[in-house]
């Protein structure tokens, strides 16, 4: 029997234990970018499958699908000679057949591990090895990872290297009162490394009797290593039953869920039936086990502790090309402010804003909020004492408050700004206040009737917002509605916005203008040069020009700086890097998708099942069946293509099953259906997609068609107030490892059959593990990870999503982590250090076992939400190694908007068309917006030569996306390009061009509802493509 031990409780006993060596086999050093010998294996196939089949390796370039192994795995199954799969002669098999002499074994492996940086397990290894507590550290790598860990911690501790190239003088060495690093299989600085079958058979001899000798009246802590290999298990088992080998135990660490090696599992029940010490461990990995070690070790070290503080070196301004200076003239609605309101602060008893409202009371004119003890006001101080009266606890004093509050998304300055001009603004009788910060004009009143003939009462209005930036406040005004019902009451929620969105995005970009021009006039003091908002001796002036490019001059008008990106290009033909186009569909119709560049054989159908009512099966059917069939585009976006047929596009054919064909279609009762309720009607499909878990070897994607009769089971708050029909199918299929491809009955009756088997060809296209299209890549040494958070009060959890995708944008990992305690700023959830760094590092890992032999040379993370110093040292420690992180914030909405402007004779004019997709303004040094909706320019964008611009919507003015570095040095013109780039990489919406957000938090939202499913499976990595 095999003693086990938590992690916790062994790491209490190990440090106030003496003589306990570490051993790393390869697993240590996955995170760090050297692949395991495990997954070398299958790159050693791939290398050898590709060459001799003249096949690209983009083919395979993700070796941990199950798809690609069976594919790799079945050729060489059909040749005579080859190990199979699992054993352990795979590992010297392959490498000796991929590269046939020891000088290119030497030269891969040489490769490999040269210029790899330490990760932070080994310099929480190094720690303890500086600090005595770790004498020896034995290792079956190549690399200098501990090495060089324990250099970065202290350069000039003196320690022993020993490896085989000293076999004259091994035992000397070894025995000179320093601590030892041992190599086992070699140094690939100076030995000739030991990796075929024949070479692992043996430790050199000095060294088999340095590891034997050495570990008499020790412990042995194993991490990361399987024991395939004969050279270290022979010595370990040919000595276990010696009573004082490895007298103080045998300590081997697995990843929590694997199970060990028959070997290793059979070693290790001898040595917990010849020493009660000995135990597995489950472990969350090396690099976290290590770390859960240096938090409980007591010597800590200012190095690994303030790393990720390095800001002067790690955070950068962002700047941008003067290459890329725009040429259109532009006008925002933004304001800077002239003068700004020192507050009145004393200390305060008063312990909630609850009671500081109740206090206040009706007295509208006191401006006042709580912040950390004090009470900050724009009210003077007789006043002040008399409302307080007892709750001052110091002097009033008047201060302005610091940079570093300003700066704190918490602090109050602001909203105490947004009361002074509300206040200010309510003095004219005109005016009136709506929702938050928003505001319409009493004389303004129109009737307006919508579509179904409604009528309401309609006012024009505008929100107000405000920016700390650059040590000045922003003031944006945003032209809105207001609407009423006839009768002056309120309008549905349901129903008004969806009114007013019809309303403001039917608005021009030159009618857009003129209401702003309005709107300004309105503001603006007559006979200054301000717009001031006063209450009682308080006030904050901002310039009476907002902001412009290209339009005004003079110093008194405030001037931004605008760029200009170019659309980017898809890519199609990784032989031809001449087949791009910036209309993806284009591109996919002229050239067929990327993947068809791949190989030359034909590939094989896309194979399709389907679940259906039998009263609607024929329709279906015959919509599923129209994807082999040509259709014009009807639609008004006018960069869609006429769909060409499925074989046509894609260069590959679609199966679509016939109904009497029961293993691959399957159908049920609709009416009897319909009367069930959700939990039955949820468990039948559920039982459904069970037997298709059976036939996944005869089909690529299931389609579920759900009918109008089925509209109540779409959501449901008494079967589960989360409950969403299509994402808990969808995950229960994923945990089947079904891909399911859901259709609407209305998706049958659309007006333009073109754009829908357009989104349908491509959607299905990606989930049977088609790639559609590549952007032409920026630096194929680039990862990126979208992160979000997910709440469901009523389960009372918090769920992180964090989704990993290659250089190419290509979604490749998808992660659910239920968060155990997260911090809450505001009613924003955010990862605590040790969440964020368990989270990204188990991204990193993922990352390398679909790509062993990828370099990672920079990882970009996006988030909506501002990065926490807690996150951001949890994300650097766990990217420890990787130089260039880059940490930013994309806010989809910003209250910021720009009017395209021409000149003529000297005057400026609106534009008829809306700024283009591309601008890109620099508010800050940390900070930009860019237009990733706007108006786009080129040849391949129209239908025909007619057309060569196009505007997503036709109509309403572009908003930009907001984004602030937290942490980086890439230049902005990268950043901009990255971002998209990976805005047209969603290929769950192939109807579309681009979408506002890149792909990496595009998802988001959908992943968030998802998450909050019964059958979500958190602590698991999934295929990206099952959720799409």
């Amino acid at each position: 029997m095999i003693n086990t031990k938590d992690p916790t409780s062994f790491i209490r006993n190990f440090l106030v234990s003496s003589d306990i060596d570490f051993f790393l086999g390869s697993g240590a050093s996955l995170l760090a970018g050297i692949p395991s010998g495990q997954n070398l294996v299958w790159q050693f196939k791939k290398e050898i499958y590709c060459s001799e089949n003249n096949v690209s390796r983009e083919l395979f370039k993700d070796l941990q699908s199950e798809r690609n192994r069976t594919k790799l795995q079945d050729y060489f199954d059909s040749l005579d000679g080859f190990p199979k799969r699992g054993s352990k002669e795979e590992y010297s098999f392959y490498f000796e057949k991929c590269y046939d002499n020891t000088s290119a074994r030497n030269a891969y492996i040489q490769k490999l591990v040269a210029n790899v940086e330490p990760i932070r397990g080994h310099l929480c290894l190094a720690n303890l090895f500086i600090n005595n507590q770790v004498k020896n550290i034995w290792t079956t790598n190549f690399d200098e990872l501990i090495e060089v860990g324990i250099k970065t911690l202290s350069p000039q501790y003196s320690f022993n290297v020993v490896s085989s190239i000293q076999k004259e003088s091994i035992s000397q060495i070894a025995n000179n009162n320093f601590q030892n690093v041992i190599k086992l299989h070699g140094d690939y600085r100076y030995d000739s490394l030991q990796n075929t079958e024949q070479e692992l058979q043996n430790l050199e001899s000095q060294l088999s009797d340095l590891f034997c000798k050495n570990l008499m009246n020790k412990g042995l802590i194993v991490i990361g290593y399987a024991g395939n290999d004969d050279s270290v298990m022979k010595v370990l088992e040919d000595n276990i039953d010696n009573k004082d080998f490895l007298s103080k135990g045998i300590y081997w660490c697995k990843p929590q869920n694997t199970t060990l090696s028959e070997r290793a599992n059979a070693f290790m029940e001898m040595a917990c039936q010849n020493n009660e010490l000995s135990c597995v461990i489950d472990i969350d990995g090396f690099d976290e086990f290590l770390n859960l070690i240096y938090r409980n070790y007591e010597h800590k070290n200012p190095i690994i502790d303030e790393r990720w503080k390095d800001f002067d070196n790690r955070k950068k301004e962002i700047n941008f090309s003067s290459d890329k200076i725009a040429q259109s003239s532009l006008k925002m609605n933004t304001f800077v402010s002239t003068e700004l309101p020192s507050c009145n602060v004393f200390e305060t008893d008063i312990k909630n804003w609850k009671e500081l409202r109740t206090i206040i009371g009706g007295n509208n004119d006191i401006i006042a909020g709580l912040f950390n003890g004090k009470v900050y006001s724009f009210s003077n101080s007789d006043k002040l004492k008399e409302i307080f009266k007892g709750h001052i606890n110091s002097e009033i004093t008047t201060v302005f408050p610091e940079t570093e509050l300003l700066n704190k998304e918490n602090f109050i300055y602001l909203g105490l700004l947004y009361e002074l001009i509300k206040i200010s603004l309510l003095q004219n009788s005109n005016i009136k206040s709506f929702g938050r910060n928003k505001y319409y004009f009493v004389d303004s009143i129109l009737d307006h009737q919508n579509k179904a003939r409604f009528t309401y009462k309609r006012y024009s209005a505008f929100e107000v917002q405000l920016s700390y930036l650059n040590e000045k406040i922003y003031l944006s005004i945003i032209p809105t509605i207001y609407l009423t019902n006839k009768n002056g009451s309120e309008v549905n929620k349901l129903y008004k916005q969806v009114e007013i969105n019809s309303i403001m995005s039917s608005i021009y970009n030159a009618d857009y203008g003129k209401i702003l021009k309005d709107l300004n006039a309105f503001l603006w003091i007559k006979g200054s040069n301000e717009i001031i908002f006063t209450n009682s001796d308080f006030s904050i002036k901002f310039n009476f020009v907002c902001f412009s490019y290209k339009l005004l001059s003079g110093s008194k008008y405030p001037q931004i700086s605008s760029f200009k990106f170019d659309e980017p290009e898809m890519l199609f033909d990784v032989n031809d890097i001449n087949h791009t186009s910036i209309n993806q569909l284009k591109g996919l119709q002229r050239y067929a998708p990327i993947d068809y560049s791949f190989e030359t054989a034909e590939k094989s159908p896309i194979r399709i099942a389907i679940l259906s009512p039998n009263q609607q099966i024929d329709n279906i059917i015959g919509h599923l069946n129209n994807l082999n069939v040509k259709h014009s585009a009807n639609t008004k976006e006018m960069f869609l293509p006429n769909y060409e047929g499925f074989y046509e596009i894609y260069k590959r054919a679609i199966n679509i099953p016939d109904k009497n064909n029961t293993q691959l279609c399957r159908m049920y009762d609709e009416t009897a259906t319909s009367k069930a309720n959700t939990a039955s009607f949820v468990d039948s499909i559920k039982s459904q997609i069970d037997y298709f878990q059976t036939q996944l070897s005869d089909f690529d994607v299931l389609v579920v068609y759900i009918p109008k009769s089925f509209a109540k089971f779409r959501e449901d708050s008494g079967y589960d107030p989360d409950f969403n029909l299509h994402d808990a199918i969808k995950l229960y299929g994923t945990n089947k490892g079904v891909k399911i491809q859901f259709i609407e009955e209305r998706s049958l009756t659309a007006y333009d059959k073109c754009k829908v088997m357009w989104d349908l060809s491509t959607s299905l296209y990606a989930k049977a593990s088609g790639v559609l299209w590549h952007p032409v890549v920026l630096d194929d040494e680039t990862a990126f990870v979208g992160i979000s958070y997910a709440k469901s009060n009523t389960k009372g959890i918090c769920i992180g999503c964090s989704q990993l995708f290659d250089s190419t944008g290509t979604g490749i990992r998808l992660i659910l982590k239920k968060l155990d305690d997260p911090q809450y700023i505001g009613k924003n959830p955010y990862m605590k250090q040790d969440e964020a760094r368990i989270t990204i590092s188990k991204l990193r890992e993922e990352y390398y076992k679909c790509d062993p032999v990828g370099k990672l040379r920079r990882i970009v993370i996006h988030k909506t939400t501002p990065f926490t110093d807690q996150e951001i040292a949890g994300f650097t420690e766990a990217l420890e190694g990787i130089e260039d992180i880059e940490l930013l914030q994309i806010q989809g909405y910003s209250p910021y908007r720009a009017i395209k402007y021409f000149i003529q004779d000297g005057k400026p004019y609106p534009n008829s068309f809306p700024i283009e997709r591309g601008t890109t303004i620099k508010l800050s040094n940390d900070s930009f917006l860019l237009w990733t909706h706007g108006c786009v320019t080129g040849n391949d964008i129209g239908r025909n030569c007619k057309y060569n611009s196009y505007y997503k919507g036709s109509r309403g003015i572009p908003i930009p996306v907001l984004v602030k570095r937290f942490y980086g040095k890439a230049s902005g013109d990268i950043l901009v390009k990255e971002i998209l780039m990976l805005t047209k990489m969603n290929w769950n919406s192939g109807d579309n061009l681009y979408k506002n957000m890149p792909v990496t938090l595009d998802f988001a939202k959908t992943l968030s509802r998802m998450s909050k499913q019964k059958e979500a499976l958190y602590n698991k990595s999934y295929d990206f493509r099952y959720f799409m």
